[in-house]
């Protein structure tokens, strides 16, 4: 299989995007992560261990980003056993072109400020913690009522 971070590249190549790939930066992004949205300990799967996120499940459910990020700074990262560093997007939005030419796998994101953290994983879940709580309710109460959010 390829590697995650060479499927976004090759996406992104593809596509004719620019991103900025933030190798260094990944250690301290997981740091805070960490510490922010979890207090514990890296544990595998890393979405399974949140503090107090909410959740939906939807196939394709990374479509919503156009809602969600559009025009907010967001960094791609992955579990830290499968891909080295991190990719650093000016819009948010530009995500949902890229994820449609990958195959499916689980990915993090988050800004520099670590304001956020929203994971989608292979069972289909948008996880959201930090200001990205009150950003998927207010978009699931407008586009899906219908669907449940776990809590």
């Amino acid at each position: 299989m390829v590697p995650h971070s060479s499927e976004v590249k090759n996406a992104v190549s593809k596509i004719g995007l620019s991103e900025r790939v933030i190798f260094q930066s990944k250690l301290t992004i997981w740091d805070q992560v960490l510490r922010l949205f979890s207090g514990s300990e890296y544990v595998y799967p890393f979405w399974e261990h949140l503090n107090r996120p909410i959740s939906v499940t939807y196939p394709f459910a990374w479509e919503w980003f156009d809602s969600l990020l559009s025009g907010k700074e967001v960094i791609l990262f992955f579990e830290p056993d499968e891909n080295d560093g991190c990719f650093l997007f000016d819009d948010g939005g530009n995500l949902i072109p890229v994820l449609a030419e990958c195959y499916r796998f689980t990915f993090y994101l988050t800004d520099s400020n670590t304001s956020f953290l929203l994971a989608y994983n292979d069972h289909e879940n948008l996880i959201a913690c930090g200001s990205a709580k009150e950003w998927l309710l207010n978009y699931l109460n407008e586009a899906h009522p219908d669907l449940k959010v776990w809590k």
